[in-house]
């Protein structure tokens, strides 16, 4: 009987055979839909319900996405052709003989000071302001240097 069961019995005023599902275990899993198995069904997926590879395949994606090349919000195509020289934390600026912590953009003549006590000078004008932000200094030259704070890039001179 059992092969008998299974098949449409439409039309023979029989209905197909209900099989009975443990109510204990019913919407226990994220996946499917907490109505349990059902002949006529199948399996089925909840529409709300959590699917984890879905999520894994989004993140999979966003990991390998083309992304354009920067270093802390600059555009690298500025510093073609420049050597990456380092990556500090700037500390502080000194203005008029005067020390300030932070950093609160560059004038010329500025000198910035960073966490290890040396420093570069700023050639151009920048009004942006952060509190020990990491800077990148890339160099062509001895005299040619250019520093990537925040999303600027800044013209630098060696600090005398």
């Amino acid at each position: 009987m059992t092969g008998r069961a299974n098949r449409d019995l439409s039309g023979s005023g029989l209905a197909p055979p209900v099989i009975p599902t443990n109510k204990r275990f019913q919407g226990l899993c994220p996946w499917w839909g907490s109505r349990g198995q059902s002949p006529s069904r199948g399996l089925r997926r909840s529409p709300n319900a959590f699917f984890p590879p879905t999520i894994v395949l989004i993140l999979a994606f966003l990991a390998v996405a083309p992304r354009p090349a920067q270093a802390a919000g600059c555009d690298l195509g500025q510093v073609v052709g420049y050597t990456l020289v380092f990556a500090k934390t700037i500390e502080a600026y000194i203005e008029g003989g005067r020390k300030q912590r932070g950093f609160q953009g560059c004038q010329p003549s500025r000198v910035l000071v960073f966490t290890d006590n040396t420093g570069v000078r700023c050639k151009g004008v920048s009004v942006q302001s952060a509190n020990l932000p990491t800077a990148y200094l890339f160099a062509k030259t001895q005299t040619d240097l250019k520093l990537c704070v925040g999303n600027e890039m800044l013209d630098v001179a060696p600090a005398q």
